[in-house]
């Protein structure tokens, strides 16, 4: 038994050397090569700096919209399952 525990010691510890791997701290992501941008770049090349700030989101007329379409789904629906689980004979009195 206790040849087992020390192979399995001595395994896990030659795996450990194999697995370790050096530390390198960054403030980038780089796949390959050099970083595109230096490390206090000040926007990206796509970026207009000098397009106009501040505005109104468009987000203020949609949120009321996408609520009311889904209130009109919700009202259609309704009205199609009552329609198709009364009876024939009160459809009849409606009209």
């Amino acid at each position: 038994m206790q040849r087992k525990l020390s192979l399995a010691a001595a395994i896990v510890m030659m795996s450990a050397q194999l697995v370790h791997a050096e530390v390198v701290e960054t403030t980038r992501l780089i796949g390959f090569g050099e970083a595109k941008y230096p490390r206090d770049f000040a926007h990206f090349d796509y970026v207009n700096p000098k397009a106009l700030k501040g505005g109104i989101s468009p987000t203020h007329v949609l949120v009321p919209l996408i609520v009311l379409i889904a209130l009109v789904r919700v009202v259609f629906l309704l009205r199609v399952q009552k329609l198709f689980t009364t009876p024939y004979f009160c459809l009849q009195k409606m009209k």
